[in-house]
């Protein structure tokens, strides 16, 4: 989950949702500044810390960035107004894919559920064109 929040800064940034001089210096400092940087320090972090322990631990200093990026990408990524703006179109589309997996494969509505989770955004997108 933790490398999840890196990966999404990226599309943030590759998006145009976020800058990279808006991301907070407790994020830049103690995990890097690209994903990769992030993960490798995160990874780093929770060997060494969990080193001897009979569980998986991060530093403190680790755990506070990574709430940090967390709390960055809910606020400027996930709910940002750009996104919220698609909000109707996703909503049309779950709806297309729920009924064509309900009425025209016959689907109980929870299998429907089920197995739109399991789809990529291209088998989605083929499956909406039809």
């Amino acid at each position: 989950m933790q490398d999840k929040e890196a990966l999404d800064l990226a599309d943030g940034l590759k998006l145009g949702l976020i800058t990279p001089e808006q991301i907070p210096e407790l994020i830049t400092t103690t995990l890097g500044k690209t994903p990769d940087k992030m993960i490798d320090a995160l990874v780093k972090d929770l060997i060494r810390e969990s080193n001897g322990k009979k569980h998986i631990t991060m530093s403190a200093k680790v755990r506070d960035a990574m709430d940090a990026l967390f709390d960055f990408n809910y606020k400027h990524i996930y709910f940002s107004e750009k996104n919220r703006a698609f909000v109707p179109t996703i909503r049309n589309c779950l709806e297309g894919l729920y009924e064509h997996y309900t009425k025209e494969e016959n689907l109980s509505p929870q299998k429907a559920i089920d197995a739109i989770i399991l789809l990529t955004d291209r088998q989605a997108l083929e499956i909406l064109k039809k």
